[in-house]
C-alpha cells in the first residue's frame, strides 16, 4: 500500500523500518481464511485476500491465482518489466535490455552462448571445459 508494488526493495531493512511502513504495520492483522488454505492445498495455488477498512467503507479483494501463475499468466511486457525491476540494480539498464532482447528472440538464435555468457557471470571450473562449452571463455 505504501509503495504500490512488491519487489525485493520492499524487503530491505531500510524499507521495513520506514516510518510510513511501520505505521501501516501497526494497523494490520493477518488471518488465515480456511477456504483459501483449501485452494492452496488442493489446487497448488497461492491465493490471497485483502480487506481494507476506511472511512468510506470496507473494500475486499481476493485472488485465487497470483499474477504469473499459469492460470493467470504475465504478458511479455510484464515479464520484461519484472526482470528489469529486479535485475537493473545489479546488472544495469543496458545489460538488462540486451538480455531481454536476446530472450525475446531466442527461437531465432542459432547459438545461445551469448545469452549464457550474459547470464553466467564468472564461472570457475574444476576441469578443462569441453569442446563447444559456451562459458569456456568466462
Amino acid at each position: 500500500l505504501v509503495a504500490g508494488e512488491c519487489t525485493s526493495a520492499q524487503f530491505t531493512d531500510e524499507w521495513i523500518f520506514n516510518p510510513a511502513v511501520r505505521a501501516l504495520m501497526g494497523k494490520m492483522k493477518l488471518e488465515e481464511k480456511p477456504e483459501l488454505t483449501k485452494v492452496f492445498r488442493e489446487q497448488n495455488s497461492r491465493p490471497g485476500a485483502v480487506e481494507v477498512k476506511t472511512s468510506r467503507g470496507t473494500f475486499y479483494r481476493e485472488v485465487l491465482y497470483c499474477f504469473g501463475d499459469p492460470r493467470n499468466p504475465m504478458g511479455w511486457g510484464d515479464v520484461a518489466q519484472k526482470f528489469t525491476n529486479q535485475a537493473a540494480p545489479v546488472l544495469g539498464d543496458k545489460t538488462c535490455q540486451r538480455i531481454i532482447d536476446k530472450v525475446s528472440s531466442l527461437e531465432r538464435e542459432s547459438d545461445v552462448c551469448a545469452l549464457a555468457r550474459m547470464l553466467g557471470g564468472k564461472v570457475q571450473r574444476a576441469a578443462a571445459p569441453e569442446a563447444g562449452d559456451c562459458l569456456a571463455g568466462s
